[in-house]
């Protein structure tokens, strides 16, 4: 396959080669620098964790002299588990020192010889602190070491010999003994010492012959001044003795470790900007490449494209220059391309635009008629809905008036199908208008008095024959006006408590419908229950469906919850229902609250905030 300068291929390729290049370079030279970078703060940060460790054994060593050496615990095994651990630590640091040393970056650091001397420091420093661990464990704690000893002896003293050593002088030289112990001052020791001298003159004087009194008295003095001896040697203060000297090596490590510090974050901070700078000249270096490149390739391919587009603009407002105007010059062959679906595809577009006038012109015809089809079904719709209501109703009443006349037994059931058959009809005609009134008219927001309108939803059902025994239940609290539309919110309540009524529960004693209506500034929170027949699991999903009846003998059309749901989408609102067959039934309904779109004044009786209770009993008929 030939490799064509003038297309538009070979140009991508070359174009895309050359940035190939110059992102491997410029990746290259990252990858160095953040490698260098790495190293450098690698170097930095063992350093810091060489120092944070010296620390740590250090805290290690001021702990078990000063803590563990004081318990018993730390005498009692040959060697304590914090001493294996000590040791552990510190020949880390060695190790971690070495690791530094053979760091690529440690000479440009000039961190050799500082290394060589805080290793050589600490090595001092290990030594001096094994030495004072020999004299602490020797010098020992209570029942261990000399002072141990020291203890046994005056014990025995105390209980084989008190008939022999006044107890008032075996007091004194404890007490001196414990003075000591606790304040470490070489006056206890004389006292001790005076004191001892003391005892053995009257002891040899009062029995001569008995040398064991005396011998026990000698080596508890002995061992005391041990003790003193080794608690000299090991400091009484951190300014004498070995703790002197762990102090200047720690004093001597903190110098050199903050120099060694200050070195390497000076020399690290140096060698990160040198890094940066390298790196931001190749990053330089390669925007400029890459710029440069881009415009070449820009200019090579874009040249015959925008000679094109002058072409096709000139088409376009000139629709009479001929084909051979349009085809750009010395292009590419995708650009020849290019021009002839162009070519081709304004010859389209021109018959589709034809086409879209002609439809367009249809199609407005078509919404036109259909408007006036969509009011011509709802002047129908009314009509028709009056119509069917007027004869009805005059047949509902002839039906109750016949029913009176002829008071036979055997007509009464027919009567009483046909007027449930008239008033099933009704319902549905009332049921058609109110959809229909519901897709149609708009919102009209103004106060709801929602405890008329309840009061007046019952009133319409208290004299339906067979619901005597119901119960109504309405708690109103209303803490803000409420705002909404009147008639859709009356139609939602009335479906509603109507079903409640129709389907109540003849078997129950206490049948009752409860409505609870909380309102606030935001929104009308009502809830209806009733404890009639329920309705069952199976149906309770399918209830807001059109033309739903869980049966053939239900009462209604199967379009009142529709109506419901749906007029409670347009008030943007929600409800969901719970109910437990021949349990009862709730309904919960949320219709938001349009007050904040209506100002009202201060002192009007419409911010009021009211709370009403209403309870009817059995006495209330429906």
């Amino acid at each position: 396959m030939s490799f064509v300068l003038n297309s538009i291929k070979s140009r991508l390729l070359l174009g895309f080669a050359f940035l190939t290049l110059n992102v491997i370079f410029l990746s290259s030279m990252s990858y160095y620098n953040l490698k260098k970078i790495e190293k450098i703060r690698g170097v930095s940060k063992t350093t810091y964790h060489l120092h944070i460790s010296t620390l740590k054994i250090i805290k290690k060593d001021m702990d078990l002299l000063g803590i563990h050496s004081k318990s018993p615990e730390f005498y009692q095994l040959e060697r304590h588990p914090l001493l294996h651990d000590r040791d552990r630590l510190f020949d880390q640091i060695q190790q971690m020192t070495e690791a530094i040393a053979h760091e690529e970056y440690s000479n440009a650091f000039g961190q050799d010889q500082r290394l060589e001397d805080i290793q050589n420091e600490l090595i001092a420093y290990n030594e001096v602190f094994r030495r004072v661990i020999q004299k602490v464990t020797a010098r020992g704690f209570k029942d261990y070491g000399v002072e141990g000893k020291m203890r046994r002896l005056a014990h025995l003293i105390e209980k084989e010999y008190k008939d022999q050593v006044l107890p008032a002088d075996l007091l004194m030289l404890r007490r001196h003994e414990k003075d000591y112990i606790l304040r470490k001052e070489s006056i206890y020791i004389q006292k001790l010492n005076n004191l001892c001298n003391e005892i053995l003159k009257k002891l040899y004087e009062k029995t001569p012959d008995n040398m064991e009194a005396g011998q026990l008295l000698t080596g508890y003095r002995n061992l005391f001044n041990q003790l003193a001896d080794l608690n000299k040697q090991i400091g009484l203060e951190n300014k004498t003795g070995l703790k002197a000297e762990l102090n200047e090596h720690h004093a001597r490590l903190s110098d050199q470790f903050n120099e060694l510090l200050e070195i390497t974050e000076v020399r690290a901070s140096e060698g990160i900007h040198e890094g940066s700078i390298i790196f931001g000249f190749t990053v330089l270096f390669s925007i400029i490449f890459s710029l440069t490149i881009s415009y070449f390739i820009a200019q090579k391919f874009t040249k015959p494209i925008k000679k094109l587009s002058n072409t096709m603009d000139n088409f376009i407002v000139h629709k009479d220059l001929s084909e051979k105007m349009i085809m750009p010059q010395n292009s590419t062959y995708e650009i020849d391309s290019l021009a002839n679906s162009f070519i081709n595809l304004t010859k389209q577009i021109k018959s589709q635009f034809e086409e879209i006038e002609e439809k367009s012109s249809l199609l407005e015809k078509q919404n036109k008629d259909l408007s006036n089809l969509n009011r011509e079904l709802d002047r129908f719709i009314y009509s028709v809905a009056h119509d069917l209501k007027s004869p009805l109703s005059s047949l509902k009443g002839l039906i109750n008036l016949a029913k009176k006349d002829i008071s036979r037994k055997e007509y009464q059931h027919y009567f009483d199908m046909m007027n449930g058959s008239i008033t099933k009809l009704l319902s549905f005609i009332s049921d058609i208008v109110n959809y229909t009134r519901n897709k149609r008219l708009d919102l009209e927001v103004e106060v709801v008095n929602l405890e008329e309108m309840v009061e007046s939803i019952f009133n319409q059902y208290q004299f339906i024959e067979g619901r005597e025994n119901i119960q109504k239940e309405v708690n109103i609290e209303q803490k803000s006006v409420f705002f909404s539309d009147v008639r859709r919110v009356q139609m939602v309540l009335t479906n509603i408590i109507s079903n409640a009524v129709q389907y109540f529960d003849p078997v129950k004693k206490n049948p009752f419908i409860k409505v609870d209506i909380l309102v606030d500034n935001k929104k009308a929170g009502i809830r209806i229950e009733d404890n009639g027949v329920g309705i069952s699991e199976q149906h309770l999903k399918k209830v807001f469906d059109m033309f739903f009846r869980a049966s053939e003998d239900s009462k209604g059309s199967g379009l009142g919850l529709f109506i419901v749901q749906e007029t409670i989408k347009i008030l943007e609102g929600k409800i969901e229902v719970s109910s437990v067959e021949f349990t009862g039934t709730t309904f919960t309904i949320d219709l938001p609250n349009h007050v904040h779109s209506f100002p009202v004044k201060s002192g009007d009786e419409r911010t009021e905030k009211t709370k009403k209770t209403v309870l009817i009993d059995t006495e209330y008929n429906y």
